[in-house]
């Protein structure tokens, strides 16, 4: 349950990266990349 969230969530900000691409995906790439980061080293 918890990886199909997580893989949702990866999908979502990829869409997000592609349409949005340059500036918006500076800024939240961080904050994604934290969040990723967080939800791997939670479940594992």
């Amino acid at each position: 349950m918890i990886i199909s969230i997580a893989q949702w969530i990866i999908i979502i900000f990829l869409k997000s990266a592609d349409i949005l691409k340059p500036l918006y995906f500076q800024l939240i790439s961080p904050v994604a990349w934290l969040f990723g980061a967080a939800l791997i080293y939670a479940v594992i």
